[in-house]
């Protein structure tokens, strides 16, 4: 079991509120594929139609693809499953755990890359362009892996790929031919904690990506970026006072001050070992301090990931949590930020009960193609959800203030659509990457923009907008 991941979304006032925000829409996927144990989650444009596909880590199962038709109807296409690395051994698929979407080959199209933790094979998929996929003529070496970061380490380019073990990491640069190096020795600490989640951000405000580590055993770490080589500085991480068992890094500016914040989802499965999440908010300067007991509702002790995601409108991130839980028992959780990072639980305004009990995994993107997010949650040996947002209660005014920008989807890994419900006219937008440099410029029109981030490199990006001689900002991820 890995990693864990949260979604957030921005608050809303829910005192009188007269519907959830989400619909179950499971029927629009082929559920009876899933309930095999799938660990992670990822969306992109597949097939070039437009359309967000979705793909499908799985435990000591086959891997899925589930193509888009459009409106966020999903359909398994016997001529595009994935091939399986080792079709002679006992069972089909591998052992996955995370999964991670880029175009290794820069030829314009996403590929995958799955690792596994129980069975030796990592699996590099190249895509041909309309989502059928083959294996790259390499083979990487066998671990023992939960977690994955893909991200260019050297500055050619192409995307590089760091495996999360049990055990030493491993860091592979990509040579430009589907062949990788391992640099290792010469790029990475020595560190062997048993990693369960990578995540990336820039820390120390160098413009390079550093890597935030969740490890199941030894503790939560920090690796600094400087010129491709890492180093580890976990004075920048409060004392704890207690060991950890994390599945599960999820970073965003919780409190609106331009800085990246960190939640751990634990479990307490270890004897000894505090399931309880925490909340580490940035002085500004890279330094964290733990907020857990003032910012957060209490939980259960066994998330596996969170999600940030705005999907009140009011440009704060909220807090989409899954956990494990008994038959019966409630296993979503939705926590509203009050937009100082300050978090209530409000589930029962947010979805509707739903069978789920083995919530390993959430994604959210606009799959219906509405201008709003989803969400799809990987439910462990169960059938897996996916639930669309109501357009229709935003409109409702009983939901409270309008956000002056609004940035969705939040993460966005394809097309990142900018709305000014609260602003009048049209104006200039800036947005800018961690470093504080410029990565594009747009002007709103009629109220929206939208903007391509499929070529910019994964983290947090700020986006400035001026209008009227006022200045409005907002952050967002990219995936």
């Amino acid at each position: 079991m890995k990693k864990i991941t949260l979604l957030f979304f921005s608050a809303l006032t829910f005192s009188t509120l007269r519907a959830q925000l989400f619909e179950d829409k499971t029927g629009n996927m082929p559920v009876a594929a899933t309930g095999n144990g799938t660990m992670d989650v990822a969306s992109a444009d597949l097939d070039g139609d437009g359309d967000p596909d979705l793909v499908l880590a799985s435990e000591a199962r086959a891997n899925l693809v589930f193509f888009n038709g459009g409106a966020g109807n999903f359909s398994q296409d016997p001529q595009r499953m994935l091939p399986e690395f080792n079709p002679n051994d006992q069972f089909p698929g591998e052992d996955s755990e995370d999964v991670a979407i880029a175009d290794f080959d820069l030829d314009g199209d996403p590929d995958l890359f799955f690792v596994s933790e129980d069975t030796p094979n990592h699996e590099l998929l190249i895509n041909d362009g309309t989502g059928r996929f083959a294996f790259a003529d390499f083979t990487f070496p066998a671990s023992t892996a939960n977690g994955l970061a893909v991200f260019d380490v050297n500055g050619d380019e192409y995307p590089d790929i760091l495996i999360g073990n049990r055990g030493r990491n491993q860091l592979f640069i990509n040579n430009g031919n589907l062949t990788f190096t391992e640099e290792t020795d010469s790029r990475w600490p020595a560190n062997t904690d048993h990693t369960q989640d990578l995540k990336l951000a820039d820390i120390d405000g160098n413009g390079s990506l550093d890597v935030v580590e969740g490890a199941e055993q030894g503790g939560s770490n920090i690796y600094l970026n400087h010129g491709g080589v890492f180093t580890e500085d976990n004075s920048r991480l409060p004392n704890f006072g207690q060991l950890m068992e994390t599945r599960k890094v999820t970073l965003g500016d919780l409190n609106g001050d331009g800085h990246p914040d960190i939640y751990l989802a634990n479990v307490g499965w270890t004897a000894g070992i505090s399931g309880r999440d925490r909340l580490l908010f940035n002085d500004g300067n890279g330094y964290f301090s733990d907020v857990t007991e003032e910012r957060l509702p209490p939980n259960g002790g066994t998330s596996l990931e969170a999600l940030f995601l705005d999907f009140s409108g009011d440009g704060h991130l909220d807090i989409i949590l899954t956990q494990f839980a008994d038959e019966g028992q409630q296993a979503c959780f939705a926590y509203l930020n009050d937009g100082t990072g300050t978090f209530t639980e409000n589930t029962n305004d947010v979805f509707p009960a739903m069978n789920y009990n083995r919530g390993v995994g959430l994604h959210a993107a606009d799959f219906n193609a509405d201008g709003h997010p989803d969400v799809y949650f990987a439910n462990h040996w169960q059938p897996d959800k996916l639930f669309f947002f109501i357009p229709a209660v935003m409109a409702n005014e009983a939901i409270g203030e309008k956000a002056a920008l609004r940035l969705f989807p939040n993460p966005a890994a394809e097309t990142l659509r900018i709305e000014t419900p609260g602003l009048a006219g049209g104006g200039r937008v800036v947005v800018l990457n961690s470093a504080g440099k410029a990565v594009a410029h747009l002007q709103i029109e009629n109220g929206r923009a939208s903007v391509d981030v499929r070529g910019w490199p994964a983290g947090q990006y700020w986006l400035r907008y001026e209008v009227a001689g006022q200045h409005y900002s907002q952050s967002f991820v990219k995936h």
